[in-house]
This record gives C-alpha cells, structure tokens and sequence, in this order.
C-alpha cells in the first residue's frame, strides 16, 4: 500500500538520520 511505503521510507530517513549522529 501507498502508506506503508511511505512509512517505510520515512523510517529509512530517520534511521540513517540517527546512524549519522
């Protein structure tokens, strides 16, 4: 589903913002 994709990449961008720190 669209929302699930969304999701998806929105933990993607917050993971790899948490690994930059």
């Amino acid at each position: 589903m669209l929302a699930s994709r969304l999701f998806s990449a929105e933990f993607l961008r917050s993971s790899r913002r948490n690994a930059v720190r």
